[in-house]
């Protein structure tokens, strides 16, 4: 873009505003990385907070001028009481909720050089990016998550729809009608694959051995072909623990991730034996094994934070200080045991010991788009009213949400897989699927074949 300058924010006013000023600079930046108009510089913005408007020139003589809703009306949106109208999805195939400003029911409206864009574009985007619903509600569920059924997302039922992402592509279309010369550089979506090891190895000792093989498959499942082939499988692994299932799952992962062309990333927990939520310990040899393979297959190795290491503390920095002394490289990405977050809390607890990338933001019980998108971008740092060094890669879609939450069928689960890889590369972002280890085997095999490797031949 042309004649960027430094973005200042001019306040005419004092009046009670829900968000820091910061988060206008913030909510914009990302919009416009969106919608392909990355800026070199901050955008050069005013915010009037007596009229509730932020105006920006593009290009000298081009000014877009953003309408913010009213204090009453944010309050309403945030309750889940104000009536949306619609847009078109950026593919055409969905209707969007979106919500205007005053008595405007026009998106956009061109007055002179001044593009007027009287639906509120960045307080819902803010909302969700930043996660401002968690912070003013606290109500959490037995593991301490946000629950899905007090969100705008479910409110307003947009939980499959990127909104932010919408609000980002239509933004770009507004902008481009407007000034005809502005650049555009659309995103390229990809899958990605991540694995969380919760569990390692399903046989050990005798008595686990009898437990898992004649309790489960014979005495619970009544599947005696299923428990010949646990008594060949145990056998194998009393030779050698690396021909266990559950290592072995690993494996075909790997492979099945090459063979579709995308890079899976295999989340570890990096505990010893007697820590709290340890189950396996980071220093047994059958680990390095693990990660011989992920390096040959071109896989990535990531940390799996214990379920009590969300919250801050020094227990994250050990934990990846134990994953990198153990697999011998550096570890900047990380996903929290049971998707534990705390707006508060967990972000300082990333920064602090290293941790660069997360994928932890998705809802465990309901697939879709918790952050209202599917690009990765930074999360806002509220202690200090700042976009932070952390990337969030949102998680759009978990096994155990399928299976346990949903309880899906499996050409059910793989409609709404590819319909949400649909949504995802229509706005350009990306698919963060998680299929866990354990779920590739015993009772989940079929499940496994019918929808994660049916999705991944499908690409």
């Amino acid at each position: 873009m042309k004649n960027m300058r430094t973005f200042a924010f001019c306040t005419k006013r004092v009046i009670m505003y829900p968000f820091p000023l910061s988060a206008i600079n913030y909510t914009l930046r990302r919009l416009f990385d969106i919608a392909g108009l990355p800026a070199n510089e901050p955008l050069p913005a005013i915010f009037d907070m007596e009229r509730m408007q932020v105006s920006t020139e593009l290009v000298e003589g081009k000014h877009v001028v953003f309408h913010l809703l009213d204090e009453e009306k944010l309050n309403h949106l945030l309750q889940g009481q104000l009536t949306p109208a619609h847009i078109k999805s950026h593919d055409g195939q969905s209707d969007c909720p979106i919500f205007y400003c005053g008595q405007s029911q026009n998106a956009a409206i061109l007055e002179g050089g001044t593009l007027h864009i009287h639906a509120d574009l960045l307080s819902l985007p803010f909302i969700l990016l930043s996660r401002y619903e968690e912070m003013i509600c606290a109500d959490r569920d037995s593991h301490g998550r946000f629950p899905y059924q007090r969100s705008l997302a479910c409110r307003y039922q947009f939980v499959e729809i990127p909104i932010v992402d919408e609000y980002g592509l239509f933004l770009r279309q507004l902008l481009t009608d407007f000034i005809p010369s502005l650049l555009i550089t659309p995103r390229q979506g990809r899958v990605v694959p991540t694995h969380d090891v919760d569990l390692l190895f399903r046989f050990g000792g005798f008595m686990q051995n009898l437990r898992t093989v004649v309790g489960g498959d014979l005495i619970k499942a009544h599947n005696l072909k299923r428990a010949l082939r646990s008594w060949s499988e145990c056998r194998a692994t009393l030779r050698n623990r690396c021909n266990d299932p559950l290592v072995q799952a690993i494996e075909q992962l790997c492979i099945a991730s090459k063979e579709a062309g995308l890079t899976s990333i295999f989340h570890f927990k990096a505990l010893h034996n007697g820590e709290k939520d340890a189950t396996y310990d980071i220093s047994q040899p059958e680990l390095k094994h693990c990660f011989d393979i992920i390096k040959q297959q071109g896989m990535q190795r990531g940390l799996h934070g214990s379920y009590d290491s969300y919250d801050g503390g020094d227990t994250l920095r050990q934990e990846k200080e134990a994953l990198e002394h153990a697999c011998g490289q550096p570890i900047d990405c990380a996903r929290q045991h049971f998707l534990r977050f705390d707006v508060h809390q967990s972000l300082a607890a990333w920064q602090t010991c290293g941790i660069r990338h997360d994928s932890t933001l998705g809802f465990a019980e309901r697939e879709g788009f918790r952050c209202g998108t599917c690009h990765p971008y930074p999360l806002y740092d509220w202690q200090q009213q700042q976009e932070s060094s952390i990337i969030e890669h949102p998680l759009i879609v978990m096994d155990g949400t399928l299976i346990e939450y949903r309880q899906m069928d499996p050409p059910t689960a793989l409609a709404q897989i590819r319909r949400l890889h649909h949504q995802c590369m229509a706005v350009e972002g990306d698919m963060v699927i998680l299929w866990h280890n354990h779920t590739t085997i015993r009772e989940f095999e079929e499940y496994y074949r019918k929808v994660y490797l049916a999705f991944l031949h499908s690409l």
